[in-house]
């Protein structure tokens, strides 16, 4: 209804309810009186739509108050739609989805591979970097590495970090699973991030390490930053992998793990030097004009010139470690020193 008197006190030229003030400025024809016309106006509490017509279109008005009863629960709902944007949206969601994977590869494309290998007396993760450390421990038996962003790096382990705790913590440690917790809260946390397109993505791909009571218990766990996974030992009918590994492109990976599958691997020293080779042969063909890998003599020149850039950094998950005593350790410096010097 329209306020019979204005501001000043004196009688309204538009009191009466909403229809009467439409009819008196000649917006609406006359209201019908007769209550049996199928014409008739109900009111009704719900919102208010205008239209109008006018010479350079039609304009169309609506609050934005979504309300419950007497209570307004939302000041900003959308009531006027453009359907043909609607129409179009999931080609431009497609769109985006696509421009969204094409830059974050080319961010990851100059990441420094990592390499993971599992051995009798337990796990190797190997890798080389300039400035931040890529590899943690998580929990008792699970350790990370990671390319990508430094900040996106450090929000992932402590989400980690802070999911294996609460497990340990309501459960025990011997309940902390990495194959749940990549499963229902990793994998879906990335996938909701990546798809989000008005948000910022994880600018990060991950290698998970878990070490098992013999080294068929081994597991790796790869996650890429739209959430997609994939294990050592996931995919049934297919034999189990001894290795794990991330690469800054597709390529990269593939030939890496090519070059581990034909690797035999006895002790800490030669997964040592085999991690090193990898990680070669990863980076290697991670460049444009390298589509293969390279032959022994010319791995051995390429990882001997990139030493010079890069610091190494490795860790182990030893097997069978007492529960006084941690699983990570880092890698004596010797026992890498005696591997490096082979390439220098």
């Amino acid at each position: 209804m329209v306020n019979s008197m204005d501001e000043s006190n004196q009688p309204n030229p538009l009191a009466g309810d909403f229809l009467s003030v439409l009819k008196q400025r000649r917006l609406i024809s006359d209201i019908p009186s007769n209550p049996g016309s199928r014409s008739e106006f109900v009111e009704t509490t719900a919102t208010t739509i205008l239209s109008f017509k006018y010479a350079g279109g039609v304009l169309v008005a609506g609050d934005r108050r979504a309300t419950a009863g007497d209570v307004v629960m939302y000041d900003r709902a959308d009531k006027v739609l453009e359907i043909d944007r609607l129409i179009d949206e999931p080609y431009r969601w497609v769109e985006a989805i696509s421009n969204r994977r094409e830059y974050i590869e080319n961010e990851l494309a100059a990441g420094s591979p990592t390499i993971g290998l599992s051995f009798s007396d337990g796990i190797l993760l190997l890798t080389f970097g300039r400035d931040s450390r890529k590899i943690f421990e998580i929990y008792d038996r699970i350790a990370i590495c990671c390319i990508g962003h430094p900040g996106d790096i450090e929000r992932l382990r402590m989400m980690a970090i802070e999911l294996a705790s609460t497990e340990g913590f309501t459960s025990s440690s011997a309940d902390v699973s990495l194959r749940r917790m990549v499963t229902y809260s990793f994998s879906p946390a990335l996938k909701q991030a990546f798809e989000q397109i008005y948000g910022p993505p994880y600018l990060a791909r991950i290698l998970f390490a878990e070490i098992g009571g013999s080294q068929e218990e081994d597991l790796f766990v790869r996650l890429d930053y739209d959430g997609s996974m994939h294990a050592n030992s996931m995919s049934a009918g297919k034999r189990r992998e001894i290795f794990g590994a991330i690469a800054g492109t597709r390529r990269g990976l593939e030939q890496v793990e090519g070059f581990l599958r034909r690797a035999k691997i006895s002790n800490l020293r030669s997964a040592l030097e085999t991690a090193v080779r990898a990680w070669g042969v990863a980076l290697y063909t991670s460049e444009e004009d390298h589509p293969d890998a390279p032959e022994e003599p010319a791995l051995k020149e390429f990882v001997k010139s990139r030493l010079e850039h890069y610091s190494v950094e490795a860790a182990l998950l030893e097997r069978g470690a007492a529960e006084s005593h941690a699983a990570f350790v880092e890698v004596p410096e010797c026992d890498l020193e005696n591997v490096l010097s082979g390439f220098r």
